[in-house]
C-alpha cells in the first residue's frame, strides 16, 4: 500500500515538473511527461514490442524508411542498431514532432549523422500544395492539454517516389505508423517492395483505417499478395485476415511484422 502511494506521488511530481532529460536504451531524449509518447519513453520505451523488434532484427548497415517518425522514439534506436554505415530516412511532416525529433538528434550526435529527416506526407498519390490537419501530440492524461491539430502544407508523395529521389540502392526495413494512412502508404510502395523485399513493420488499427475507407484486412491481404507473411509483433504469432480481429477488435491497434516469404521467418 505504501509503495503504491509513493508511486502515485512520483507520478504527480513528474506531471508537475514534466520536462526532463533521460537516457533510454543508450539514447538521450528531451521529454515532457505530459506528452504520452514522451512519458512512455521516460518509463522505459514507447511501444516496448517495437523496441524489442528493433533490437532483434535491425542489423549493421541496415537502410530503413520510417514513415511517421514523430519525436524519434524509435528513429534513433534504429540508427544506433544500424551501425556507422546504416541510414534511417525518417519522414515526419508535423513541425511540432519534427522539431522534437531534431532536438533529440542533437542530443545524440554519434547516431544523428545516420538519420535523414524528410518533411513529407506519404500516401498512394503525388499531390501539390495540399494542406491537411494532423495530430502529433497526445496527452498522458485526458485532463492534460495537448498540442492542437497542425495544418501541414507538406508535399504529398509516395514511398516509390521518395526512394527514387534519394536514390536508394538498398532498403532493409519499412516502418509505417501514420494513423490510418498506412494502407495508402503501402499501395504507393509497390515498386519498392518488389525491388528490395524489405521487412515491413506497420500499425494495424481498424478504426483508423475505416476512417479512410479501408480495413486492416486490406493491409494483410495486400502484403500477402506480394509474397509476405504477417506476425503479431508482441509474440510473433502468425497474423491473418481471419484472426486479426480476435487480437484487436475494431477499437484497439497492434503492430504487425511482415516478412517476405523467401526470408527466414521468426521461430
Amino acid at each position: 500500500m505504501f509503495e503504491k502511494q509513493i508511486r502515485s506521488l512520483k507520478r504527480r511530481y513528474y506531471f508537475i515538473q514534466p520536462k526532463r532529460r533521460v537516457r533510454r536504451n543508450g539514447i538521450m531524449y528531451d521529454i515532457n511527461c505530459r506528452e504520452l509518447i514522451d512519458y512512455s519513453i521516460f518509463l522505459g520505451s514507447w511501444e516496448a514490442e517495437t523496441s524489442d523488434f528493433i533490437e532483434k532484427y535491425v542489423k549493421d548497415s541496415f537502410v530503413t524508411l520510417e514513415i511517421g517518425a514523430n519525436v524519434g522514439a524509435h528513429t534513433l534506436l534504429i540508427a544506433k542498431n544500424s551501425g556507422p554505415t546504416g541510414i534511417v530516412h525518417a519522414v515526419e511532416p508535423t513541425k511540432y514532432a519534427r522539431n522534437k525529433l531534431l532536438r533529440n538528434m542533437d542530443l545524440n550526435p554519434d547516431v544523428a549523422g545516420r538519420v535523414r529527416v524528410h518533411d513529407l506526407l506519404i500516401s498512394d498519390v503525388i499531390e501539390e500544395n495540399t494542406r491537411r490537419e494532423i495530430r502529433s501530440s497526445w496527452p498522458t492524461r485526458s485532463y492534460m492539454a495537448s498540442q492542437p491539430l497542425e495544418t501541414v502544407p507538406s508535399l504529398v508523395t509516395t514511398i516509390d517516389r521518395l526512394v527514387e529521389e534519394v536514390e536508394l540502392d538498398r532498403l532493409d526495413l519499412i516502418k509505417i505508423d501514420i494513423d490510418g494512412y498506412d494502407f495508402r502508404a503501402l499501395r504507393g510502395a509497390i515498386d519498392t517492395i518488389g525491388r528490395f523485399r524489405p521487412l515491413i513493420y506497420v500499425e494495424l488499427c481498424e478504426w483508423a483505417q475505416q476512417e479512410n475507407g479501408f480495413s486492416v484486412t486490406d493491409i494483410i491481404s495486400f502484403l500477402a499478395s506480394h509474397g509476405y507473411n504477417g506476425y503479431y509483433a508482441s509474440d510473433m504469432q502468425p497474423l491473418t485476415t481471419s484472426n486479426v480481429f480476435e487480437l484487436i477488435g475494431d477499437k484497439d491497434s497492434i503492430n504487425g511484422v511482415f516478412f517476405p516469404v523467401e526470408a527466414k521467418q521468426p521461430a
